[in-house]
Formats: C-alpha cells, sequence, structure tokens
C-alpha cells in the first residue's frame, strides 16, 4: 500500500509541477518569423501593448509571440476563405479590408517598417 501512496504523490507532484509551470519554459519553434531580428521586433511590440505588471505576466513570459507566428504561419496567415484576386475597387465598410497580399506578408512588412522607422528616428532597434 506504502508504494501505491508514494506513486500517487509523486504522480500528482509531477502534474501540479507541469501545471505551474512557467509558459517560457520550453523551446518554442518559429514557423513565420525566419529572422531573429523580426521576431525581436514582434515580440517587443507585443510585450508594448500586453507588459508584465505587479498583476501578472506579460506578452513574452504568455508566450504571445510564439502564439501569433503560429497564427501568421498556419491559414490564418494565408487568408485562404478571403478573396484575393482583385480588382479591388473602394468599397463600403461592411465589405471589410480587401487586399491581394496575404495577412503574414503585411504582417512582416509592418514588422520591418516599425524597424526602419525606429533606426531612422532614433538610431536604435526597436527592440533594445
Amino acid at each position: 500500500m506504502q508504494d501505491t501512496a508514494q506513486e500517487t504523490d509523486t504522480q500528482t507532484n509531477d502534474d501540479q509541477a507541469h501545471d505551474h509551470a512557467p509558459a517560457n519554459d520550453y523551446t518554442e519553434a518559429r514557423m513565420l518569423f525566419k529572422r531573429q531580428e523580426d521576431f525581436h521586433v514582434m515580440s517587443a511590440a507585443a510585450e508594448r501593448i500586453f507588459p508584465e505588471d505587479d498583476r501578472g505576466p506579460g506578452a513574452i513570459t504568455l508566450g504571445v509571440p510564439y502564439y501569433i507566428d503560429k497564427q501568421l504561419a498556419g491559414s490564418y496567415g494565408r487568408n485562404p476563405r478571403e478573396y484575393m484576386p482583385g480588382p479591388f475597387a473602394k468599397g463600403v465598410v461592411t465589405q471589410g479590408f480587401q487586399s491581394g497580399i496575404h495577412r503574414q506578408n503585411i504582417f512582416l512588412q509592418g514588422i520591418s517598417r516599425m524597424q526602419s522607422i525606429s533606426r531612422n528616428n532614433f538610431n536604435e532597434a526597436f527592440w533594445i
């Protein structure tokens, strides 16, 4: 009986340790962001929007940059259910955003532009 109780205690402790592991206590593989600099810029932007404070962890600790990366690398980033071939005449508000550019490319262009503006205006990288 003692062995069974010890196994149960060990299993419970292992489960608790796994449930309470920090979100960044794992190795994630990036899927869309091939350049480390782009990933750093996106991570810094996410942290700026959702910073760590006395109430809890910020975007980076919660793994938000990896979540964004995976979403953009998947079907969300490729817009498979949206009309993409054009022509793109000025529409009404209810038609939503229209473009022939995939969402992942719009995002990467935005990241590049953020870095460019930061370097030109402040002589440093956005994410430093």
